[in-house]
């Protein structure tokens, strides 16, 4: 997030790099060696790796208490916490009502459904969280035409991709 938040997407490619890698081949050979604690094991090794390798930007961090400032972050943030934690719980009703009511076939479709439905929306996070920063850089210069211009350009862009997606599925469906 530090990288993200000084614009330098050059080390978090590095980093997003070495942590995929390592945890693609770490939790591979974990299961093969351990079974399914590898898995576990292979995440958190990759994440100290990344870590590791990410580790200059904890060189200038300095720890300062405010409670002011503390009271002030749970306002904000407090609200986005309750929408994580309702989206966890229709989540895991929605698997619960449909584990239930389906048949394994209707579960399998569904599974590719949302599958194919979590790819499609990776497009925009990725595309969200790389104008963040941009996006609060201008806020901090009073720059909101700026942002109106990031936001128009890019949801033009992604109307267009994510309306070919649609059209490409639908006629290949039909046939």
């Amino acid at each position: 997030m530090y990288y993200k938040s000084v614009q330098n997407f050059h080390i978090v490619s590095k980093l997003i790099f070495i942590k995929s890698t390592s945890q693609s081949v770490l939790t591979l050979l974990l299961v093969i060696l351990v079974g399914y604690e590898g898995l576990y094991i292979g995440i958190l090794l990759s994440l100290i790796i990344e870590v590791y390798f990410g580790r200059h930007s904890f060189k200038n961090i300095q720890l300062i208490f405010n409670i002011k400032k503390f009271i002030h972050l749970i306002k904000i943030g407090f609200p986005i916490l309750l929408v994580g934690v309702v989206w966890s719980l229709m989540i895991a009703s929605d698997r619960l009502i449909i584990s239930l009511l389906m048949s394994p076939e209707d579960v399998g479709n569904y599974g590719v459904g949302m599958l194919i439905f979590s790819t499609m929306m990776l497009i925009p996070q990725v595309v969200g969280q790389v104008l963040y920063p941009k996006i609060v850089e201008n806020v901090s210069l009073n720059k909101y035409k700026e942002i109106k211009k990031y936001y128009l350009q890019v949801n033009k862009i992604l109307a267009i991709f994510m309306g070919l997606v649609v059209f490409i599925g639908t006629f290949h469906y039909r046939f």
